[in-house]
């Protein structure tokens, strides 16, 4: 549940720093990539596990192309 609340709380981050929809999915894995590298210690840890959880709620997001933060965190559900 831990990680769940942390991966909800860095999506919408991810979401507001970006203020639009992903147009692609290179758009979003490279931005993650980049995002990654401002992790701190704790986040690092944590990162193998987050990355995959991230990758999968991005994914899904872009299959569904769901528009608002609710929406995007139901379908994001680990």
């Amino acid at each position: 549940m831990l990680i769940h609340n942390f991966v909800g709380t860095f999506y919408v981050r991810l979401e507001a720093k970006l203020e639009a929809r992903f147009d692609t999915w290179l758009d979003a894995t490279s931005y993650a990539k980049i995002r990654n590298k401002k992790f701190t210690t704790l986040d690092t840890i944590l990162e193998p596990r987050l990355n995959t959880m991230m990758e999968a709620c991005l994914e899904a997001r872009m299959k569904c192309k769901v528009g608002s933060k609710v929406e995007a965190r139901l379908g994001c559900k680990i």
